[in-house]
């Protein structure tokens, strides 16, 4: 078998194809590997300065180095294509010499002079967590009107330039920012000269722990999916939304944080709620009653994903589940059970509801007397979903691995999987699953 005619045979089928398509080939490689491609042959010399997708991210070993800022502006004088579906950069906090804003705006005032159409822009601290540079957007990002999609990350606080007003775009469809209190109002208008915006992912990170908190508004007539990750237990914040079509929402928030609709968003299919916090203070009446509502206005969902930390107190968020097709409820302990359950009638029984998943994780200082709520739970569910299908309890007693789970931990497991066995249950078809000792 002639191994090297194979191999020629192969090469040459490759580079057989138009050039079209060996570009679109090369667009979908890391940078570094398009370039290298050169060396394939002198048809490949050349091709990928036609590229149409391009990815900048320093390595470990070129950060610093002239190198590597030699080679970028190499790159950046050879590309000749006059349209870039979609440019990532990645610039880190810190990094000596020329790589410094004015350098990276200049790349990417280039790109979006190309009917940009996807742009992420990355902006990280050398150790990869908190930076205290703070970091001012380009405002001609936001005057680009071809982009279809804008993610930018910060790992620090950031400013808009004073002139810098919200323009209409008219064909972005998705948006990914970090926000943070001072730049809160000028988001909410940018949201909404975004006609055709169907997907936005809102973030706040733990950096900002100086202040009270977010409060915005995200309004939009055509939004599908909201994504808002608010990632510090010390800030409260404030979201109302306003999106008569959103379909999907996700939300990771602190104990003291609400949430509120506009109207009601009957168009709601899938929500996965992840509330974490610690055990002081307690929600006022206040804050109890507007998330109780927020859950009662989700109850339409098909899809809930409920991650609820231990200590949350809220008095009616199981309300959420009348009408849920299926329900995952994750990441919570046997004392976070004890809530007031609405009464249900027989009109109003659980008759959706098909599947349910309970993950639930018991304290190290677990009193017996907590069986009673969290037994109260499964017995309510149990009770009132009439066509249940699937039925599955997570029980763990440990925290960090077997060593730590003592025969103490491991009892109060197969107790409760006991009383659990014994509820009654309305649905004569319903599968159950009891899961512990971490098997």
């Amino acid at each position: 078998m002639n191994h090297k005619g194979d191999r020629k045979q192969g090469e040459d089928r490759l580079s057989s194809l138009p050039d079209n398509i060996l570009i679109s080939i090369l667009s979908r490689l890391p940078l570094r590997s398009a370039i290298v491609t050169e060396c394939l042959s002198s048809q490949w010399r050349g091709l990928w300065t036609n590229i149409t997708s391009i990815n900048i991210k320093p390595g470990t070993t070129w950060k610093y180095s002239d190198e590597f800022l030699n080679a970028l502006d190499e790159i950046r004088s050879r590309i000749v294509s006059p349209c870039i579906h979609s440019f990532s950069f990645e610039f880190i906090h810190g990094v000596q010499g020329k790589f410094k804003p004015p350098y990276f705006d200049s790349w990417v005032q280039q790109i979006c002079d190309r009917n940009i159409r996807e742009l992420k822009l990355t902006w990280r601290s050398e150790c990869g967590g908190w930076s205290s540079e703070r970091r001012q957007f380009p405002s001609f990002i936001f005057e680009t009107q071809s982009l279809v999609s804008i993610e930018l990350i910060s790992s620090s606080e950031w400013d808009l330039p004073d002139d810098c007003e919200p323009i209409k775009l008219p064909n972005l469809k998705n948006l990914g920012i970090n926000i943070c209190p001072s730049t809160c109002e000028w988001v909410e208008k940018q949201i909404q000269l975004c006609p055709s915006l169907e997907q936005l992912s809102l973030a706040c990170d733990n950096f900002f722990r100086t202040f009270s908190g977010v409060r915005i508004v995200c309004s939009n007539q055509n939004l599908r999916r909201l994504s808002i990750n608010f990632d510090s237990s010390a800030i409260s914040h404030n979201v109302v939304i306003n999106a008569p079509k959103i379909e999907y929402l996700a939300i990771r928030a602190p104990k003291m944080s609400t949430f509120s609709f506009a109207t009601k968003p009957i168009m709601l299919r899938e929500a996965k709620i992840n509330i974490f916090g610690t055990t002081t203070p307690l929600l006022s009446n206040e804050l109890n009653h507007l998330m109780s509502k927020f859950y009662e206005d989700i109850s339409n969902v098909g899809f809930l994903i409920f991650q609820i930390n231990s200590q949350y107190n809220c008095c009616r968020c199981w309300s959420c589940v009348l009408n849920v097709l299926t329900l995952n409820v994750s990441d919570i302990g046997a004392d976070g059970m004890s809530c007031r359950l609405p009464k249900l009638g027989q009109a109003r029984k659980l008759r959706v509801l098909k599947t349910i998943n309970i993950k639930c994780y018991l304290p190290n200082n677990y009193d017996s007397r907590l069986d009673r709520s969290f037994v109260a739970l499964i017995k309510y569910l149990l009770n009132n979903a009439v066509d249940l299908e699937h039925f599955k309890v997570n029980l763990d007693a440990g925290q960090l691995s077997e060593y730590v789970i003592v025969k103490h931990n491991k009892s109060v497991e197969l107790k409760l999987c006991r009383l659990l066995y014994w509820c009654p249950m309305i649905s004569k078809r319903c599968g159950v699953e009891f899961v512990c000792l971490n098997k």
